[in-house]
């Protein structure tokens, strides 16, 4: 019986829309843990993107307005 600690090749990557694509041979906890975390971060970053380019977009229609 291998430990459970013992960490498996985890083959990562993203796919056409930017989502972690993750293969394992044994789920451990710890690996979906970091996998979780890196798909939020990626979310996160997203949004703010997305966020400062709507902002910037809305400050230009504006001032083309006045």
């Amino acid at each position: 019986m291998p430990d459970k600690n013992t960490a498996q090749p985890v083959l990562l990557w993203t796919n056409d829309h930017g989502y972690l694509q993750a293969w394992k041979s044994r789920p451990i906890k710890r690996d979906y843990d970091h996998i979780l975390k890196t798909r939020l971060t990626n979310y996160l970053q997203a949004y703010n993107i997305n966020r400062c380019c709507m902002w910037h977009l809305l400050m230009i229609k504006a001032y083309r307005m006045l």
